[in-house]
């Protein structure tokens, strides 16, 4: 099964720090979500982040500090009781997140799982998970269905409803079911209509320059600490230099 997760963080530098993350299972069924207490204050986060992406944050609940939501992101995926892939649009900035989270989690604890090593580290994964993602293909179909998803009521740059609205997207590319067309068609009308669809473009860009960090090999803290989670073994069918640069795209999510 298929999780959609997405991240939020403080910015695109070399040390960007987790604000929040949401994962909705394949079926949409199950969802986590958890926003940080501990790993950030409001003065690390970029201008774009203030504006964008603070004001989603829901606190009360929600809110925990990163031990919390590593424990208890494992035992979410453990609890499907069955294999489970992580799907992302974002290889190179929201992936190494989870590598973070699991090892993490895997300090001092008994859960069933794998240990793979990179370089002199092990490193943890629950053992239903694979260790390669599933890397999202954006198309113009995907494209078309995350927006129609915000345009409907789901909140960009939240990521619980950024995870959801890259599940639409992934569902818009082999599901051409009658009610996902016409939402399609309804985002297709909105984004030729800058009176019914007046939101900056602008809001798709932040993100942009994901890839161009992957590319030049900025090895900040946040790289060197994660091996990807078993990232050297990712199929090559999987993970390809036509999708890899996809990621220098926007991150609906």
């Amino acid at each position: 099964m298929l999780i959609f997760f997405d991240c939020e963080f403080t910015e695109l530098g070399i040390d960007p720090k987790l604000i929040s993350i949401g994962l909705v299972s394949e079926n949409g069924t199950r969802e986590l979500y958890a926003e940080l207490c501990d790993t950030y204050q409001p003065s690390d986060c970029s201008d774009f982040v203030r504006e964008a992406v603070l004001p989603h944050l829901e606190g009360g609940d929600a809110r925990m500090t990163m031990r919390e939501l590593s424990v208890r992101l494992v035992d979410w995926l453990i609890a499907f009781g069955e294999p489970v892939q992580l799907a992302t649009d974002s290889l190179s900035w929201d992936w190494p997140w989870i590598g973070e989270l699991f090892a993490e989690a895997g300090e001092g604890t008994n859960w069933p799982a794998h240990m793979t090593t990179h370089g002199k580290a092990e490193v943890f994964r629950p053992a239903n998970v694979d260790g390669r993602p599933y890397v999202l293909t954006q198309s113009p179909s995907f494209n078309l269905a995350i927006e129609a998803a915000f345009a409907s009521g789901l909140r960009r740059h939240h990521a619980l409803d950024d995870a959801k609205a890259n599940r639409l997207g992934w569902q818009a590319l082999g599901e051409g079911n009658k009610a996902m067309q016409e939402a399609l068609l309804i985002a297709q009308v909105r984004l030729f209509n800058p009176r019914g669809y007046s939101r900056p473009r602008w809001f798709r860009q932040f993100k942009l320059y994901r890839a161009l960090r992957f590319s030049l090999d900025n090895h900040c803290p946040r790289a060197n600490l994660i091996p990807m989670c078993d990232i050297s073994n990712m199929q090559a069918d999987k993970i390809t230099t036509a999708q890899l640069a996809i990621d220098c795209q926007v991150k609906h999510g």
